[in-house]
């Protein structure tokens, strides 16, 4: 178990370090509000039917977020049941 919460480590922090490059990016190219104000959807559709590269950032960014978020609290989970007793 302590292998797999070592490689879920690494793809976490390597992920925060993509999140990070991508809201870098964001906010330089000023793609913040590429999706439009619906934030759910983008540009009050599921799929938008014109594209450009504001909208490529910015839902790439948002893909990229929602993945490492979930392996981060996979994580928290598993390193708290397994490791948590540890003082």
């Amino acid at each position: 178990m302590i292998k797999t919460l070592k490689w879920l480590s690494v793809v976490a922090t390597l992920g925060m370090i993509f999140v990070l490059i991508g809201g870098a990016l964001v906010t330089k190219t000023g793609s913040g509000m590429g999706c439009g104000a619906s934030f759910p959807l983008c540009k009050g559709q599921l799929f938008p039917s014109e594209i450009d590269p504001e909208l490529i950032i910015e839902l790439s960014h948002r893909l990229v977020t929602g993945i490492v978020g979930i392996a981060v609290i996979l994580l928290a989970v598993l390193a708290w049941k397994h490791i948590g007793h540890i003082r």
